[in-house]
């Protein structure tokens, strides 16, 4: 162990993990072994180095504390502990510290304070940096794997509280001049020894604040959260601080009236992630902490703690609110009286679909009805799932054709029933109604497939989050989904739960104190971070430590910077700017990120964000500090610079995490993480124990279908009903088991006759069947007339057994029968003549009364007589039995369930970690490891943690919630480098009251504000590029004054020729055509006017020959909806592109599937005429030659309504629609309504208006006569008139109607010049072909 936790060379990755799965076997012998050590008394500092036996030593044998106990102590401390990934096998080594916790805190406590005490560790090669650094680290990993250590074990604190006096003491004495300690660090120079002090304090640090922690939460707070007590500069959270403070109600018993529901709770931990039944009923709104320093909070000021705690929160509404929200709106539609017409109503009646919000913030949702229970799976990688069919949502998914509705689901379920999706069973019985959330666990294969099979309906898989749900559905299968008045709802939220899920789990799981760089992180109580010193990165702190920075040159360079030397710093930035191939801008932000723990680099458009990080890979990679975690919001960015990397050479050891599908080819063939690990050579240990968690599986598999059976089986065998009654209805099981003597008798009679079912009755059987009744049972018939002879008897009612009653004659004494006569007798005359004669004969005097009660199941109980009770009445308490007899059986049952499940889960986990082990050898050989912020966080526990990476570098940061990254830092990181820019686009939120937009709660809640913006807003340092490279120079002057009044263009954008067919590059459409849509509809807004401008626009741009291609023509739409109106005006003449992430919006908003099939094809398609449609917000990081920009917000000429712009009046979102053209950039709106909402808009029109690119008609113009210009009227966006600019008059020689009248307009280079009346004009020359199409040669 002392080996293998030594970093020996001889000792490889796969040895130590081998090694450890061997030593840790849970139960094994090695387990049992360590534990006999940790429990040893005689462990002594004084003790020599011998062979030591346990077992075998009659004698008293003491225990080297330094190299034995303390040896074995740091085995629990070592990477090929911490860092693997048999976590169930660490768990079972700790749980040795947990248990024998109080033995281990004394043996430290007395041999600590004498080696502290005599001022040496006694041994030569001992130093104090690796004892503390060994004690604190187990400690430390200990109490973030046993959360309640602190508060169960009493000796933990005192222990922590004695080792920083160990420390304090120790420190002292190393650092002073002449070290009063004899041990190794006492030989090294003061610089050296202050580093490891400063480095071993950290986790100490730590440590103190986990105990700190866990007292004050012993402690019941009885005052109200703290109050803002510093100074804000924001007026509305000043006002908001006012309102906070009156009406704050804390989470759970912090409340004045006790938690709102049965899953608030002060502490984040104790928070189930998903919903309760309880909580989504809820009609108290959750516990929302304001998001800003100075906010009331039960938790401290300025503490790690307090932010994890309000991200999580925050996070979760994100999540929760909207399926709250849809489930509100269905249990509001349940509610009203039956018949009356609602939404949901009218829903199911045509089969359920996509129930349309009337509120414009909340997201529209699916219903899907007549759920049916079909099955419960046990799938060996997803585990248990209830399979469940449904309708399909639409008519095309409930098509005749197999083919076609297959090819529904193919789009569709790219969107609807997603893998990984939130969804909501609601089942109303008998007036209640009962909401089960799970997730989707069939993927779109066999969506796809259940289509074909299932005439309207699909199949799918759902891992519900309660078990009670698991049971009710056995039982609906049990009644064969006879769900008779009940209601089966299946609700879809619009959101993906699994893309979420992994971050609240991280933030959830964090302990606090491990979050590194919290000083910068954490809300300062002033609001400002401007006093914070930024440090250099702590490996970049070490004595004597420089980086090489000559990777940056092509040639042979030298250039060396120590982060720590204020002049080594300078010259390097100079000689960067004055000799490198970076401008002065880049060179700054690079030296800047290079030397500062926490780096911002902000990147305006254009200015090469993507290529300021690859500089940063660079250097890294080639000082050889790492591994680095590069991150990035979209898997697009992301792959771009990996695929830089890898094009470039700056390192091979690259890693990208994720699946094929959204990977870049080029990508996942050189580092997607699935296709090395499938080259990777994995151990006998970690495929052996793979293989036979695997069979444990399939074994628990088999279990659980065999228990599935046996809960789904109607009957109640005998023996289970028989031990019910002996047990609850004692005195009822003797009564049926002593019938009345004639009952007895017949039972005995018929006794060994198969029944109609084929099998035995058995006494309870012919109780419950009524056998003994119907023998005592009238004919129907009686008053039928039948002749009565002493030959002849008629069969009596039932015949069949029976038979034997009506042949007692022939047996009789014949001096005994009365002579035989004819007479005529009624039926029942005959049927009880019959009767008397049989119970005669077996000496009952007459035929015993029909019992005919009706009595409920209390008299029943009551009254142990079971043979004098009915037909009606048996049937009635044998079902109560029955029922109780399943109960019962059900909670034995369903116990058994859960076992077999918890032994599922735990075998699926146990090969996880099994075949993460392949995974984690990859990784702990990478430079770089890459991944999207959803696969961080997925990654997080099972494998990033053990790498231990050192640099976090997140690009798009902009775009990343604060959340998100909190999540992924892990605790080794000692750098992290943002880039983005905090003025384009936000991080999208599903829930608008969380939003910075939002007026109202928006400066509350701020969680759309990205990380870099909040650290840069509070004052944190921010480098800027500041020369753009895509821009011309008058379409980079919008942003330039409004925004970012430092950018620069490089000389490349100045030689962009100019737009063919125009007259300017620059154009706004100022017109007062209104918008259609009402004021409630926030995303489907179109305008109709601009769907025809932009039309013949692009027409225009296309018959100029050059803009053919891919990215040559973007489209531009605030709103989805004008999207889809200028696809349609398009779609005739052109061949459009529709973005993945706008085909699905629109999915959401209206049903169109088509459209998610257009996009999917159009990735790879390579085709003339392209044009590409986007929305705003997913355009961002994307540019293009010509953009026309279609803003929709208009109010008209005399406005009813208001100005109001909606989304146009963020400066982020208008920020990026403007700054995507490279060379020209057209808009189209209303002037007026922009300058009265915006700040923004009223600076950008002032500088259109300054340069002449504004007006009511956009100018057109021939290449070839430049001097001749065409102007479209924007009355009709079809008309045009002809401008002779040499005179600068305009005359109007031809009004023509170019689209509707078909005009055809060609321009002949060669005409000659006219002169009218002396004048010299040009004048355009038209020929007019109708029916043809216009084609502009302008």
């Amino acid at each position: 162990m002392v080996s293998a936790s030594s970093l020996s060379a001889k000792w490889t990755l796969t040895d130590t993990q081998t090694f450890l799965h061997t030593i840790a076997e849970p139960g094994g012998s090695g387990l049992l072994r360590i534990g006999e050590i940790l429990r040893y008394e005689h462990v002594s500092t004084e003790a020599r180095s011998t062979p030591f036996n346990f077992r075998h030593q009659p004698a008293v044998q003491p225990l080297s504390f330094q190299t034995g106990y303390l040896s074995l102590i740091a085995f629990f401390a070592s990477d090929s502990v911490t860092r693997s990934t048999y976590h169930h096998h660490v768990n079972a080594l700790y749980g040795l510290l947990d248990v024998n916790f109080d033995r281990i805190a004394a043996v430290l406590t007395r041999c600590m304070d004498d080696l502290i005490a005599s001022k040496s560790f006694k041994q030569p090669n001992l130093s104090g940096a690796s004892v503390f650094q060994t004690i604190t680290s187990v400690l430390f990993e200990y109490c973030t794997r046993f959360k309640t250590a602190v508060s169960r074990h009493p000796e933990f604190s005192p222990l922590i509280k004695k080792l920083g006096e160990w420390f304090r003491t120790w420190s002292d004495g190393i650092q002073s001049p002449n070290p009063d300690f004899n041990e190794p660090l006492a030989t090294a120079d003061l610089r050296n020894r202050e580093f490891t002090v400063k480095q071993l304090r950290r986790p100490l640090e730590a440590l103190e604040d986990v105990v700190n922690r866990a007292e004050r939460a012993t402690r019941r707070l009885t005052e109200r959260p703290r109050e803002l007590h510093a100074r804000n500069d924001v007026e509305g959270q000043l006002a908001s601080l006012v309102n906070l403070s009156l009406s704050y109600q804390g989470p759970g018993e912090l409340r004045d009236e006790g938690p709102r529901h049965d899953n608030d709770f002060e502490s984040i931990a104790d928070i189930r992630i998903a919903p309760t039944h309880d909580e989504l009923c809820s009609v108290l709104a959750p516990f929302l902490p304001a998001n800003f320093p100075g906010a009331p909070h039960h938790l401290p000021p300025q503490s790690m703690e307090r932010l994890l705690d309000i991200q999580f929160r925050l996070l979760r509404e994100e999540l929760l609110a909207p399926i709250r929200s849809s489930i509100s709106q269905v249990l509001e539609d349940l509610r009203q009286a039956p018949g009356a017409p609602n939404r949901l109503q009218d829903l199911l009646a045509r089969g359920g679909g996509l129930y349309k919000s009337v509120d414009g913030h909340s997201p529209s949702f699916t219903v899907y009805a007549e759920v049916r229970a079909e099955n419960l799976e046990c799938d060996l990688k997803r585990g248990l799932c209830c399979k469940i069919s449904l309708n399909g949502p639409s008519p095309r998914a409930r098509r005749s054709e197999a083919s076609k509705r297959a090819q529904y689901w193919e789009n569709a379920g790219r969107r609807r029933l997603v893998q990984g999706g939130l969804v909501a069973l609601l089942w109303q019985s008998a007036g209640t109604t009962r909401i089960y959330l799970g997730v989707v666990s069939s993927g779109i294969k066999e969506l796809v497939e259940s289509a074909k099979k299932l005439d309207g309906r699909v199949e799918i898989d759902i891992a519900f989050f309660d078990g009670e749900v698991e049971q009710r559905l056995l039982r609906l299968m049990q009644a064969s989904n006879a769900i008779g008045e009940d209601t089966m709802l299946l609700v879809e939220a619009p959101v993906l739960f699994e893309s979420i899920r992994p971050f609240l789990d991280a933030l959830q799981a964090r302990e606090p104190s491990s979050v590194p760089l919290a000083r910068y992180l954490s809300h300062p109580e002033s609001g400002s971070l401007k006093g914070v010193a930024m440090s250099p990165p702590t490996y970049a702190t070490r004595p004597g430590f420089e980086l090489d920075l000559k990777c940056l040159w092509k040639g042979a360079r030298n250039l060396r910077l120590q982060p720590t030397d204020a002049d080594s710093v300078a010259h390097a930035r100079e000689d960067l700017k004055a000799n490198s191939g970076l401008d002065p801008s880049q060179a700054d932000a690079i030296v800047d990120a290079l030397t500062s723990e926490v780096s911002l680099i902000q990147g305006p458009p254009g200015t090469g964000k993507s290529f300021t990080g690859i500089e940063l890979l660079r250097i890294l990679t080639e000082n050889h500090i790492g591994p680095i975690l590069l991150i990035a919001y979209t898997n697009h960015a992301l792959d771009h610079i990996l695929r830089k990397v890898l094009e470039d050479g700056i390192s091979l050891k690259v890693v990208r995490l994720g699946n094929y599908m959204s990977t870049d080819k080029t990508v996942a063939d050189a580092c997607l993480l699935d296709h090395l690990v499938h080259n990777e050579e994995t151990t006998r240990t970690d495929r052996t124990s793979a293989y036979r968690h695997l069979q444990a599986m399939k074994e628990v598999r088999d279990e659980i279908s065999a228990l599935m059976d046996q809960i789904i089986k109607i009957d109640t065998t005998q023996p289970s009903l028989d031990d019910y009654l002996l047990l609850h209805h004692p005195d009822h099981l003797e009564e049926l088991n002593n019938p009345p003597y004639w009952i007895q008798h017949t039972f005995e009679e018929f006794s060994g006759f198969q029944d109609t079912d084929g099998n035995v009755d058995t006494l309870m059987d012919y109780w419950a069947k009524g056998k003994d009744l119907k023998l005592i049972t009238p004919p129907i018939n009686g008053t039928h007339l039948v002749t009565n002879s002493s030959a002849t008897l008629p069969d009596p009612v039932g015949g069949g057994r029976y038979a034997i009653l009506s042949h007692d004659s022939q047996d009789a004494n014949p001096a005994q029968q009365a002579p035989r006569s004819r007479s005529i007798l009624t039926v029942a005359e005959a049927w009880l003549l019959d009767k008397q004669r049989y119970f005669r004969k077996i000496g009952v005097s007459d035929v015993p009364t029909l019992p005919s009660g009706r009595r409920d199941i209390h008299g029943l109980l009551n009254d142990v007589r079971v043979w004098k009770m009915s037909q009606k009445e048996r049937e009635t308490i044998c079902a109560f039995w029955v029922n109780e007899v399943r109960a019962e059986a059900r909670t034995v049952q369903m116990a058994e369930f859960d076992r077999l499940k918890g032994r599922l889960e735990e075998s699926r986990t146990l090969r996880e970690e099994a075949l993460n082990a392949a995974k984690h050898a990859v990784l702990s050989r990478a430079e770089i490891i890459g991944c999207t912020t959803t696969g961080a966080a997925k990654s997080l526990t099972s494998l990033l943690s053990g790498v231990k990476p050192k640099v976090l570098l997140v690009e798009e940061a902009g775009q990343v919630l604060e959340a998100h990254i909190l999540a992924s830092l892990v605790g080794t990181i000692e750098h992290m480098i943002l880039i983005g820019d905090p003025l384009q686009l936000r991080p999208s939120l599903a829930n608008f009251k969380l939003s910075l937009d939002n007026p109202r709660t928006g400066h509350i809640f701020r969680f759309d504000e990205s990380l870099i913006e909040r650290l840069s807003r509070m004052g944190l340092c921010m480098s800027q590029l500041e020369v753009q490279r895509r821009m011309r120079p008058s379409i980079a002057e919008l942003v330039r004054k409004t925004l970012y009044p430092k950018l620069e263009d490089h000389e490349l954008v100045s030689k962009y020729p100019p737009i063919r067919g125009m007259t300017t590059n620059v154009f706004f459409l100022d017109h007062r055509h209104p918008e259609e849509g009402n004021s409630e509809d926030l995303v489907s807004k179109t305008n109709l006017y601009e769907v025809r401008m932009v039309k013949d626009l692009v027409m225009h741009f296309l018959r100029q020959g050059c803009y053919s291609q891919r990215g040559d023509i973007i489209v531009l739409c605030a709103y989805l909806g004008q999207l889809l109106e200028i696809r349609k005006a398009l779609s005739a003449e052109v061949t459009t592109v529709i973005d993945e992430r706008d085909a699905g919006q629109l999915l959401d908003l209206d049903g169109n599937d088509e459209l998610m099939a257009e996009a999917v094809a159009a990735r790879n398609v390579k085709v003339s005429n392209q044009v590409i449609l986007r929305t705003i917000d997913n355009f961002q990081g994307e540019e293009g030659t010509i953009v026309i920009l279609s803003l929709v917000r208009n109010s008209g000429q005399t406005p009813a309504r208001g100005r109001n712009v909606g989304f146009l009046n963020s400066e982020n979102r208008t920020n990026v629609a403007l700054s995507r053209a490279k060379e020209g950039l057209y808009i189209l709106g209303n002037s007026e309504d922009l300058c009265r909402q915006s700040k923004m808009w009223r600076g950008v029109v002032a500088e259109l208006k300054d340069c002449e690119q504004i007006g009511s008609a956009i100018p057109i113009a021939c290449y070839l006569h430049p001097d001749t210009v065409a102007v479209y009227v924007p009355a009709q966006p079809s008309w045009a008139a002809v401008i002779c600019v040499r005179q600068n008059a305009t005359r109007m020689t031809e009004s023509i109607d170019l689209l509707s009248a078909g005009a055809h307009v060609h321009c002949y280079a060669q005409d000659p010049i006219l002169v009218q009346g002396g004048v010299l004009s040009l004048v355009l020359h038209v020929n007019i072909q109708p029916q043809s199409p216009f084609r502009a040669g302008m």
